[in-house]
């Protein structure tokens, strides 16, 4: 069972971790257009609800319903919008699914805990996200995500 949220998903460094894990799982794109992808590389209009559409790639035995800017699939959505999560695949509901999903994973108090926990969030959440560092071979660096993070985190006014 998640436990509740330790700190309000709008703070400054949940906002600069969300924006960071947009970059890290649509690498090297952080643009709101990654809101409106496949898996894959193509695009969905209709965000009423989650897009389900199963994309099968090179290099994966299965298809995949990953989607949006955080390539969340499609039991992953249905589950929070069982729940009261999320009731549509809007921008604004795809950062609370995310939210929520660091949640599951156990890893919002390290995300609010900023620049300090930042290898142990993304410790917590490389089963739900291999892009992060230590996830994909040399995608990107622990230092190059820290510095986007502290990057993002001025943008949203918060101190590093």
């Amino acid at each position: 069972m998640a436990s509740p949220p330790v700190c309000d998903p709008g703070c400054q460094n949940v906002r600069a971790f969300l924006k960071l894990l947009r970059w890290a799982v649509n690498y090297p794109n952080d643009g709101d257009f990654v809101y409106y992808k496949l898996y894959g590389g193509k695009s969905f209009t209709d965000t009423s609800r989650h897009p389900n559409r199963a994309i099968l790639t090179s290099g994966r035995p299965d298809p995949s319903t990953a989607a949006g800017a955080y390539m969340l699939t499609y039991p992953a959505w249905k589950a929070a919008q069982l729940k009261g999560i999320v009731a549509d695949f809007t921008p604004a509901s795809q950062d609370r699914l995310a939210w929520w999903r660091i949640g599951q994973r156990g890893a919002q108090l390290a995300v609010c805990g900023g620049r300090n926990t930042l290898e142990q969030a993304f410790k917590l959440l490389q089963p739900e996200w291999a892009p992060l560092p230590g996830g994909a071979p040399g995608r990107i660096s622990v230092q190059t995500a820290r510095n986007r993070y502290e990057g993002y985190l001025l943008c949203f006014g918060g101190r590093i």
